[in-house]
């Protein structure tokens, strides 16, 4: 790989992770819509009602901000790559390193990456159920607390998604199917004396 496949294959990578972010902040966005049109953010305590609240304009402008700007890293990237290293045709790395193999790698660690940004919030769900009365059925009741779980469930199942890859989910999931317990073999009858 030259250098600018190598800048090309960073600017991907870096476009995954802000594809998540700008995911994680429209999930966000809609459940604060949501939120509006079943009543529940109705003007009490002082909150703003609606569906044009404080809380959906910031968080579905930063989205689709994000979005755009991941959708730009990724069809500019060779543009990118260009400003950033310089034109020697020379390959720095190994032949068999090339970047159809190092994508999937990349996808993995941004899977990682998204995995591990999920798992605080579902820890602390299971450490506060754990150390207090709170139960699964009052922390679902509390908005915030849905938003987090939702949120972080998209991105930690993206994160899985991409750490496995299409076919790795459809070889987990046959593994999960046969991984049933097995029927035994009915046994042969005993003779008695």
């Amino acid at each position: 790989m030259t250098r600018r496949e190598i800048a090309a294959l960073c600017c991907r990578v870096v476009a995954l992770i802000v594809l998540a972010w700008g995911i994680m902040y429209l999930v966000i966005a809609i459940q604060a819509i949501i939120a509006a049109l079943a009543g529940t953010n109705s003007g009490r305590y002082g909150s703003e009602a609606g569906l044009f609240s404080g809380e959906v304009k910031y968080y579905g402008t930063f989205g689709c901000a994000l979005l755009l700007y991941s959708m730009a890293l990724t069809w500019k990237a060779p543009l990118f790559s260009a400003w950033m290293a310089s034109d020697d045709s020379t390959p720095v790395t190994r032949p068999e390193l090339s970047a159809e193999a190092l994508m999937p790698v990349a996808c993995a660690g941004v899977g990682l990456y998204a995995i591990t940004r999920a798992l605080p919030t579902f820890t602390r769900a299971v450490v506060l159920m754990l150390s207090t009365d709170t139960t699964l059925d009052g922390i679902l009741g509390d908005d915030d607390w849905k938003v987090s779980l939702l949120a972080d469930g998209l991105l930690a199942a993206w994160g899985l998604w991409l750490m496995l890859g299409n076919r790795g989910l459809v070889r987990l999931l046959m593994w999960a199917r046969s991984a049933r317990s097995p029927t035994l073999p009915p046994e042969p009858p005993q003779q008695t004396n």
